[in-house]
């Protein structure tokens, strides 16, 4: 009887954890770059302002104002409103106007025009940043690397003629 009971309690506690792990592990997996192509608008904000809507969907949800610093995508205006349940940074902190740092949020208009985010639009600034900024220089790079390599290779051929293909002399004997 213990036995039965133990079982179904570790059954159910796998039903109910697997899917709150699997939408925490799709959300931190997801790379950046595939999130911000999936995105309408993103930006780089800090949130001045938090109100609670009344509950109509048993999902508590939130405005949240933001004062916009940098755009990453589209062109949001200065000031935004967001509405999103309840939104934190990577280490589980809630974002409030006290929480006074620059977070990245990604968002896209819902079905009445107003913007909407989750739990996985919010990601820190500096990644947000980098993933909307290819790299540059790759070209340059490969040419540099190409010249070295092309000088490397005359010198080692200029060296074997001038020896005229003879191995080098033992330092040794």
């Amino acid at each position: 009887m213990k036995r039965r009971l133990l079982l179904s309690l570790a059954l159910t506690g796998v039903v109910f954890a697997a899917p709150v792990s699997a939408y925490g592990a799709s959300c931190l997996t997801a790379p950046v770059g595939d999130r911000l192509a999936g995105a309408e608008i993103a930006f780089v904000g800090r949130v001045v302002a938090v109100k609670s809507i009344p509950d109509t969907s048993g999902i508590a949800q939130f405005d949240y104002s933001f004062v916009v610093s940098h755009a990453v995508k589209g062109a949001p205006p200065t000031h935004l409103t967001i509405r999103s349940a309840k939104l934190v940074d990577l280490s589980g902190v809630a974002l409030t106007p006290t929480f006074n740092e620059d977070v990245g949020v990604l968002a896209s208009r819902g079905p009445g025009g107003s913007f909407l985010s989750s739990a996985c639009g919010v990601v820190d600034a500096v990644t947000l940043l980098d993933a909307s900024d290819p790299p540059k220089g790759s070209g340059i790079k490969v040419v540099i690397g190409l010249v070295i390599a092309a000088l490397a290779i005359g010198y080692s051929i200029r060296r074997l003629k001038k020896r005229d293909g003879a191995p080098r002399p033992n330092p040794l004997g």
